[in-house]
């Protein structure tokens, strides 16, 4: 560790050197294997001699990479290097510089975690790895936006149209329950309720798919209208009247429309009548609406209380 005045380097293929750090060569070969002996002078005294063993390793030949390019955007990449001999580890450099390290000659990369540009591989033997291979351009085949929707809630009896961005020179395959069909935008009669599915296959040959899923409403079964009083009985003005829907659940996604005689709309699921008395007679109507906007038979009552004598 401490400085010498004299530095004294021999070695394989005539080396010689006289700095404490000297360089044998820029490029090693096998030439400069061997045992390197190095002894120092200080104060007019030389030292013993120390050594060192060099073993220069043979440096992996360049792989070759192949993938299959373009790719569709929907497929996943599978890059193989080919090489000869015994491979440690394979080092795949990604367009943006990244890598990524297997012991296969073979990797799979999922859509979406690839992207366009240069690829290339290296190969690791007994801790030396070789040239990257020559780059590989990957090219992605880009089907679009489906752009899938359709006329949604429907209820029974309606139509469903279903609808789909326009791709030039692409096939559409529309499936769903006991439906088909090969119309970019397909008007499906008395539908089901269920996931469509749209296949596309582009004319480069890529697919692509979307699916949207259909809840066709039935509408709701309401049987009549309950008033909680006689809708004949003598009221004397401190009584409320509740009217309520018959065969109809409590469903928080059920829309209400309740009409009055005088032609004013409610949507509570009861309508309550306050300081009920013969003013309030008349014929009041509901019609419930299920989602998709699907509405019950209306249903009437007829009010015709009298006033009570005080």
């Amino acid at each position: 560790t401490e400085i010498a005045d004299q530095y004294e380097w021999t070695g394989p293929n005539n080396y010689a050197g006289n700095e404490a750090m000297s360089l044998v060569s820029s490029s090693a070969s096998f030439a400069d294997r061997g045992w390197y002996l190095l002894r120092i002078q200080r104060n007019g005294c030389w030292s013993n001699f120390d050594s060192l063993f060099i073993d220069v390793l043979t440096k992996p030949e360049r792989p070759s990479l192949q993938f299959r390019t373009p790719v569709c955007e929907n497929d996943q990449l599978v890059m193989q290097a080919s090489t000869t001999g015994e491979v440690d580890e394979y080092i795949w450099r990604l367009p943006d510089g990244s890598e990524l390290t297997t012991s296969s000659n073979t990797i799979s990369i999922d859509p979406g975690d690839y992207i366009e540009g240069f690829y290339s591989v290296a190969i690791q033997r007994n801790q030396c790895r070789s040239e990257y291979s020559i780059q590989e351009e990957l090219e992605i085949e880009y089907v679009g936006d489906l752009g899938v929707s359709a006329n949604l809630p429907i209820c029974e009896g309606e139509t469903l149209n279903l609808r789909s961005n326009n791709i030039q020179n692409a096939e559409y395959t529309w499936t769903g329950p006991s439906f088909n069909s090969h119309l970019q935008n397909p008007v499906v009669n008395n539908p089901l309720s269920g996931r469509y599915i749209l296949l596309v296959q582009a004319a480069s040959g890529c697919i692509k798919s979307d699916t949207t899923e259909v809840i066709v409403s039935s509408p709701p079964n309401l049987t009549g209208i309950m008033s909680n009083v006689d809708v004949e009985a003598c009221l004397t003005g401190l009584d409320s009247v509740v009217l309520s829907p018959l065969g109809v659940p409590i469903d928080p996604d059920l829309r209400y429309t309740w009409e009055n005689p005088d032609g004013d709309f409610f949507s509570s699921r009861d309508l309550v009548l306050l300081n009920a008395d013969e003013t309030i007679n008349g014929v009041y109507s509901l019609i419930v609406y299920a989602p998709g906007n699907c509405p019950s038979e209306k249903r009437s009552i007829d009010l015709s209380f009298s006033d009570a004598p005080i």
